[in-house]
C-alpha cells in the first residue's frame, strides 16, 4: 500500500516532462547531469536549480553561503542568478573531499572558480563557529542536521533560508505506520521541523513542491539579528 508514495518527483511525470520541455536546453545543465551521473554524486533536479537562480535573481544578495556543494550544479544556479555586481562573497561548504574535486572541476571548466570559495569542511563545524553573516543561505544536507541548521543560522544577519529535500520524495506525508520502522524518527523529525517553520512568526516560510519539496523562507527582522544573540 505504501508504495503509492514512492515517486521520484512530487508532480506527475508527464507534467514534470512537460514543465522540462518548456525550459530552453542548457549545456551546462546536460554537463551537470552527466558529470554527476558518473561520479554518483546526487544533484538538484533542474526544476530546483531553475527556483534557485530566479531566487538569487530575485533577492539579490551581497553574500551567498551554501551548505552542500555536490557536484557544484545547485552552486552554478545560485551564481547565475546572483547579480555579479552587487554579489561581493560566496562560501559553500562540501564534507566529501571527491565531490568537492568534482565541483572544482566543473568551477573551472564554466569559469566561475575564482568567484566562489569552495571550502572542504564539516559544515555543522563550521557553522558553530561561523560569526559572518550571509543574506542567502541554501542548504541541502543531512535532512536530520536541518533544525541544528537552522539555529546556527539565526544566529546571523539573514534575507532567504531555502532548505532542499524536505520530503524525503513523498513520505513525509506517509502514515507512519506504512513506513519503515527505520524511517520513521527522521520522517517525524523532518514533519516536526516543517511544522515549526511554518508557525514561526519570525519568518515567511513557504512549502514548494519542487523537486524533493523545497522550504523557503524569508527572515521577517531583515538584516537584524536576534537580541538573544
Amino acid at each position: 500500500m505504501g508504495n503509492q508514495y514512492l515517486t521520484d518527483s512530487l508532480l506527475f511525470p508527464f507534467v514534470e516532462r512537460f514543465m522540462e520541455d518548456l525550459e530552453p536546453s542548457a549545456a551546462s545543465t546536460a554537463m551537470f547531469r552527466t558529470v554527476a551521473s558518473n561520479h554518483g554524486i546526487p544533484a538538484v533536479r533542474s526544476s530546483v536549480a531553475r527556483l534557485l537562480s530566479s531566487l538569487t535573481a530575485l533577492s539579490r544578495p551581497r553574500s551567498i553561503l551554501e551548505i552542500g556543494t555536490g557536484a557544484g550544479f545547485s552552486t552554478h544556479a545560485l551564481m547565475e542568478g546572483a547579480d555579479r555586481k552587487t554579489l561581493e562573497r560566496f562560501v559553500t561548504l562540501e564534507f566529501n573531499h571527491k565531490r568537492l574535486e568534482v565541483a572544482r572541476q566543473m568551477a573551472e571548466r564554466l569559469g566561475w572558480a575564482n568567484r566562489v570559495q569552495m571550502l572542504h569542511t564539516n559544515a555543522l563545524e563550521f557553522m558553530a563557529c561561523n560569526r559572518d553573516d550571509f543574506d542567502f543561505i541554501f542548504v541541502d544536507a543531512i535532512k536530520r542536521h536541518y533544525p541544528i541548521y537552522m539555529e546556527y543560522i539565526r544566529r546571523l544577519k539573514w534575507k532567504v533560508a531555502v532548505f532542499d529535500n524536505v520530503l524525503y520524495r513523498g513520505l513525509v506525508s506517509m502514515p507512519r505506520a506504512e513506513v519503515s520502522p527505520a524511517l520513521r524518527s527522521s520522517l517525524q523529525g523532518m514533519e516536526n521541523f516543517l511544522r515549526q517553520m511554518l508557525e514561526d512568526p519570525t519568518v515567511q516560510a513557504t512549502l514548494i513542491p519542487a523537486g524533493d519539496g523545497i522550504l523557503l523562507m524569508q527572515n521577517r527582522h531583515g538584516q537584524l539579528r536576534p537580541e538573544n544573540t
